[in-house]
């Protein structure tokens, strides 16, 4: 009954529904379902813990979370654009927007809290087929490094080579001459670059507008992560689940570019750069509250960024 209840108030269960029903019946389960949808918690219609903490969050923490989010969408330009792309961060989504309408839609992988993805705005002027992946010096350091010394071998099962330098000089290195287990992370005088194809980390496109941040979008092989409903994997940068579906919709008014061309070009194993004949703006937000047909949305603060907003605000 407390649940009925409850979803009546928040519009999840229509307002004709019973108020003191104590079945849980199909119309309450796809209220929970709802109500699970605007929270971004994994839609099964069962109120597990998760659920329930949501359900218990306080009206009046709501009410301040709204207003946070209402300062940072004031932050935003009054006219965006005809054509944008829009990246939430917080909510682990990508937004392709036409004429003020969403037309396409994905689920995204964001920033790790110690490798968080910033909040900026960029344009996308160009994409590439079969990038290279070039090992940031911080993931050798960290991951790859550790990993090297307990097996020499890992370079090779995963297509990465060793070069001199990034320069047109630079020549490759046989990694099997290196002795992995003395080598210091710091003083590493390599560069490390991965070779194209769909086990690349870039998968087999990648969204390019040059930023400070050294952030852009791409594909990734590790299909299985967007499965998770927290999505915070990545050191920055925003995996995408739907790349060709988004390289359609950069390319839209390109007489050349179809499905078909963007597949032979994949098909080539050949590095291209595809210029965009009209850059379009790329947003990425940090929304943690945020209204649409659906009703009003709610997410985690995954970066601990609302506590930080809400200090300043009077």
């Amino acid at each position: 009954v407390l649940l009925r209840q409850r979803l009546i108030v928040t519009g999840d269960l229509p307002a004709t529904a019973s108020a003191t029903d104590e079945a849980y019946d199909r119309e309450l389960m796809m209220a929970v379902l709802h109500f699970q949808h605007r929270q971004g918690l994994t839609a099964d219609g069962i109120v597990g813990r998760h659920t329930l903490e949501e359900l218990n969050v306080p009206v009046a923490s709501r009410i301040r979370q709204i207003a946070i989010n209402l300062e940072r969408l004031r932050w935003l330009p009054r006219e965006p654009g005809d054509r944008y792309i829009q990246v939430n961060i917080a909510a682990f989504a990508l937004t392709a927007v036409e004429d003020g309408k969403a037309v396409l839609h994905m689920r995204a992988i964001v920033g790790k809290p110690f490798h968080t993805t910033p909040v900026f705005a960029a344009m996308l002027s160009y994409l590439v087929v079969n990038p290279y992946w070039y090992v940031p010096d911080k993931i050798f350091k960290q991951k790859l490094l550790p990993q090297l010394r307990r097996d020499p071998g890992l370079l090779a099962r995963m297509h990465i080579r060793v070069f001199s330098d990034w320069g047109d000089n630079g020549y490759e290195i046989d990694p099997q001459s290196i002795d992995w287990a003395t080598v210091d992370a710091e003083s590493f005088p390599y560069r490390l670059r991965q070779d194209f194809g769909r086990f690349n980390e870039l998968g087999v496109i990648k969204f390019m507008f040059p930023n400070k941040y050294r952030v852009y979008l791409h594909d990734t092989p590790h299909k299985q992560l967007f499965d998770a409903s927290v999505r915070n994997f990545s050191h920055g940068c925003v995996r995408i689940e739907k790349p060709m579906e988004l390289a359609d919709y950069v390319l839209k008014g390109d007489s050349y570019w179809n499905d078909a061309r963007m597949l032979e070009a994949i098909d080539t194993g050949q590095e291209r750069i595809i210029d965009l004949q009209q850059p379009l703006p790329v947003y990425f937000l940090y929304l943690t509250a945020w209204a649409d047909d659906d009703g009003v949305h709610f997410r985690d603060d995954i970066y601990r960024r609302d506590r930080r907003l809400a200090a300043a605000l009077p």
